[in-house]
């Protein structure tokens, strides 16, 4: 069986933590002379270089989705567009295999992510439980995929409110993961020119902006602290079925 390794570039410290971070057996990060990859089970299944690639970048773009909740500081990580088809000798030593080149990378509208198993004596993280949530979740898949996005504009911000919302509606509030004070100060602000000017989601003055306007960095926070409530909820729920 071929196994396909996606060669990644970003801060080498942030992939080193990464790498520690995807701890079950379907999703890892590997080390091989001296250079850096993603390796996950789902694509040993896969014959084409070019499918591996499109669904890598949905892949890698969830993963960074969900560090970046855990770890905000984090860069995120990218392809290279270097794909290695790998083949194994009987005792799993590399034994060698083809390289693919993809350069620039596509786009894909698609969505895709990891299914993570817990595997034998493995606790998973926080990463490994949201990544995993994504699969058959189209509203975690999205969530994630906004927060990986490297701008955290208010347009992004509030699209990841309204799904959170879809999703759960006024338990948001009766759960204690935003007040709604916080809301209403929140979705003023993002929606009043007058507070944002060009960043405002909207371009007239239809919208009049709360008395003390969100500063960008408090509205990053009180998502992103939505979001892994949210989260954790639902990763809890699953865990109990």
């Amino acid at each position: 069986m071929i196994e396909w390794w996606i060669e990644i570039e970003g801060n080498p410290s942030d992939i080193e933590m990464l790498g520690t971070e995807l701890r079950t057996n379907d999703l890892k990060i590997i080390k091989y002379d001296d250079k850096n990859y993603l390796w996950y089970s789902g694509f040993n299944s896969i014959t084409a270089a070019e499918s591996i690639h499109a669904q890598a970048i949905e892949l890698i773009n969830v993963i960074n989705g969900a560090a970046k909740l855990s770890y905000p500081s984090i860069h995120i990580i990218k392809q290279t567009g270097s794909i290695k088809n790998i083949e194994r000798t009987p005792d799993g030593e590399v034994k060698g295999g083809g390289v693919h080149i993809f350069l620039p990378p596509a786009k894909t509208r698609s969505f895709f992510t990891a299914t993570v198993r817990i595997g034998d004596k493995v606790l998973p993280t926080a990463l490994d439980k949201w990544t995993a949530l994504s699969n058959g979740d189209d509203k975690v898949k999205k969530v994630l995929l906004l927060f990986g996005n490297e701008d955290h504009n208010w347009d992004n911000l509030y699209k990841i409110f309204e799904i959170v919302e879809s999703d759960v509606g006024g338990k948001m509030i009766s759960n204690g993961w935003i007040t709604k004070t916080q809301k209403d100060r929140f979705t003023n602000t993002a929606n009043s020119s007058a507070a944002l000017g060009v960043e405002a989601r909207h371009g007239n003055n239809r919208y009049a902006p709360p008395k003390k306007p969100m500063m960008k960095g408090e509205a990053i926070d009180l998502i992103s602290n939505l979001v892994k409530r949210w989260l954790r909820q639902k990763a809890d729920t699953k865990a109990e079925h």
